[in-house]
């Protein structure tokens, strides 16, 4: 019996090094409906693979650093011509336009210790925020950004220690190219994937729906995750 190739094109590009977190997203994405094409970034980089025609494309954190630097102006040139690319933390950020990364120390437990983590979430009429409760864009992060005056910024991080500067956290902008570049350095893929963060799979879902053009489902309940 012959199978059939399932025809993936014009679905949302999802940018990968096979970890074994990106891969149990990728499972995880397929079973909850949301379908993506996979394009892992060695191919892409080695010409093996293309994002030729692709106009929506998320890029999982925590990508090999070497690979990661040869892909990233392609990845941006997605939204040079008009798509959507959003950025993942744990990612370089050198090629991603007036983005400023300071990478900063992490608090893995604040939720359980009661500290304030000094994150704010800025209620904004921003498309992806229609997808995001606060507790998807409030848990942990890897750096702060300094982002141009035109990006919305979705959550910050408020000055509490030379540790941990002020700066953005998720950012969308939609002025420095004819597209839409969102960052963040929040890594929700790896959480997701490792099935360990209360917030992460609340991120990665919302961001998904956002990509795929589906509708929102902030909070909705998830497999894992979503506590």
């Amino acid at each position: 019996m012959t199978g059939v190739a399932m025809d993936t094109s014009g679905l949302p590009v999802f940018l990968h090094d096979g970890a074994f977190y990106q891969l149990a997203t990728l499972d995880d994405l397929a079973e909850a409906g949301l379908r993506v094409r996979p394009v892992h970034v060695r191919d892409l980089v080695l010409g093996e693979d293309t994002l030729e025609g692709a106009d929506r494309l998320f890029v999982a954190d925590r990508l090999h650093p070497g690979l990661w630097t040869r892909a990233a102006e392609s990845c941006v040139d997605v939204a040079r011509r008009g798509g959507t690319v959003f950025v993942s933390g744990e990612n370089a950020l050198d090629a991603v336009p007036g983005v400023e990364l300071t990478r900063t120390g992490t608090n893995f437990w604040w939720w359980r210790t009661g500290e304030d983590p000094g994150i704010d979430v800025l209620e904004t009429g921003e498309e992806l925020q229609r997808h995001l409760v606060p507790r998807a864009q409030r848990w942990h992060f890897h750096g702060v950004m300094e982002v141009p005056d035109h990006t919305e910024v979705l959550a910050h991080h408020r000055e509490t220690g030379p540790e941990w500067p002020a700066g953005a956290l998720l950012a969308v902008d939609r002025a420095s190219t004819a597209g839409v570049i969102a960052v963040t350095t929040m890594d929700p893929v790896y959480h997701h994937g490792s099935r360990f963060m209360p917030g992460a799979s609340l991120l990665l879902h919302g961001v998904m729906r956002w990509l795929c053009g589906a509708e929102p489902r902030p909070g909705e309940k998830l497999a894992h995750g979503s506590r």
